[in-house]
């Protein structure tokens, strides 16, 4: 993948440098280029692994991955919420 000025980056430099560069242009580039070479090649993958995580928060009770999540914090869902 290639950053402004012609740098290449992994996928891995490009998410770890997108939360200290401020410019747009730079951003959009960066974003781009890793939603290209990572994101969707992985879609897939990725939505397998959710169904799969889900499945299993259903089987322990809860609605799915999110709400399993939540459950951890001192609070109610609704409380949570808001």
């Amino acid at each position: 993948m290639e950053l402004l000025g012609g740098e290449t980056l992994t996928g891995n430099e490009i998410e770890a440098r997108m939360g200290t560069v401020r410019d747009p242009n730079q951003l959009r580039e960066m974003w781009t280029s890793w939603n290209n070479n990572v994101g969707s090649p992985m879609r897939t993958e990725y939505q397998r692994m959710v169904e799969i995580a889900n499945a299993g928060a259903r089987d322990l009770g809860f609605a799915d991955t999110g709400a399993m999540w939540r459950s951890k914090y001192d609070m109610s869902p609704d409380e949570f919420a808001a």
